[in-house]
Formats: C-alpha cells, structure tokens, sequence
C-alpha cells in the first residue's frame, strides 16, 4: 500500500499545488518514475470510466446484448491502457517540437516530465466528467409544456456543470504545463505558452484544411 499511498499523496499535491510540486520534481531524471505515476493514475480512471459504462450498457444496452457490451467494455479497457504507456511520449514529441522553434535547449526529457505529471491532473476532472455524464445519463431529458418540448432544469444543471468542469480543467492542465515547460526548458512563460499550443494548433488547422478538402471533393 505504501507506493499506492504515495502515488495519492503525490498527486494531491500535483492537483493543489501543481508549481511547488513540479518544483520538488526538479531533481527527477528517470522516465520510468514519471511514466508510472501517471499510468497508475491513469489506470483508475480507466477502470472508473468502465464501471460507469457498464452502469449506462446495463440500462440501455442499445442495439448490442449486454456481453457484447461487456466485451466492448473490456476490449476498451485493454487499448486505454496499453495507450496510457504510449501516448505520454508522444504527445510530449509534438509539445517539444514547439520547444524547439522557441528556443528550448533542455532534451526533450524536460519537457516529457511537465507534460506527462500535467496529463495526470487531467486523468482527474476525466474522473469528474464520468461521474456528470453517467448523471446526465439518468436525468430526465425533455419536458413537454402545451406541445413544446424543452430541457430540464436537472440536465440543463448538469450540462452547465459539465462544460464548466472542462473549462477548469483545461486551464488547469495548461497552467500546469505552461509553468513546468518555462522551468525546466528555461524560457518565459509567454514562449512556454507558444510552445505548447503552436504544434497543435497547426496540426488542428491541417486536419480542418484536410477534412473541408476530401468533403467538397
């Protein structure tokens, strides 16, 4: 229990305080210490996030058996996992390519460990977003006055919440990054900021040039 207990204090301490703690985390060289606190946290989510879905298949299982639920569930589970040992190392790729144009000369190992500890925080509000979503789920959707049909008040309350949950964490995990990124790269703020979102961003307006280009053809 004790590693588990220490994963927990850990990342009490990274969601509070995430400037102090990537702070402490000065002195880290290892991936594999990053890498397994985030995929241990990561793995709860995941098994969380399943356990929810098995909840809405049981209720309304669709057009599929409950086994084939079941199933779908577990293949789920499987490849989130298996993508939570992968996906650190590659998004941390793309966020170092934006290093590299702004002038980060650390390695890349320094900007794997803000990304990664920061990716974290948002397996967390994922946790919460479940939990919303799953309450939603069982919340009376529309209500008809005199012919006109409207949103509760029940799942108007819980949308609202929900966006409002991302928006949090978005911010959340972007302060944390932008913070960890001009640390341990050494660079301001303002180009740790530029440096997270320029890749991305070209990657997005790619896709978007991409997508309007294949559907008008």
């Amino acid at each position: 229990m004790g590693k588990e207990e220490g994963y927990f204090s850990r990342l009490g301490h990274l969601f509070s305080h995430p400037k102090k703690f990537l702070d402490s985390a000065a002195g880290e060289k290892k991936y594999s210490k990053i890498l397994f606190f985030y995929v241990f946290i990561a793995v709860i989510a995941i098994v969380f996030d399943a356990v929810l879905a098995f909840i809405r298949a049981y209720y309304n299982p669709g057009d599929m058996t409950l086994a084939a639920n079941l199933g779908f569930i577990a293949l789920s589970v499987l490849f989130s996992i298996g993508l939570a040992f992968v996906s650190p190392f590659v998004i941390s790729f793309i966020i170092h390519l934006g290093v590299l144009v702004f002038g980060g000369k650390k390695g890349y190992f320094n900007t794997f460990k803000p990304i990664t500890y920061s990716a974290a925080i948002s397996e967390i509000y994922q946790v919460f977003l479940v939990i919303l979503g799953v309450i939603a789920f069982f919340t009376v959707g529309d209500l008809v006055f005199n012919g006109i049909t409207a949103v509760s008040p029940g799942l108007l309350a819980v949308t609202v919440l929900y966006f409002l949950v991302l928006v949090i964490s978005l911010i959340h995990v972007l302060y944390a990054e932008i913070i960890g990124i001009s640390k341990f790269q050494a660079m301001p703020k303002g180009k740790a900021f530029l440096s997270i979102v320029f890749v991305p961003v070209i990657i997005l307006v790619l896709g978007m040039i991409i997508y309007f280009a294949v559907t008008a053809a």
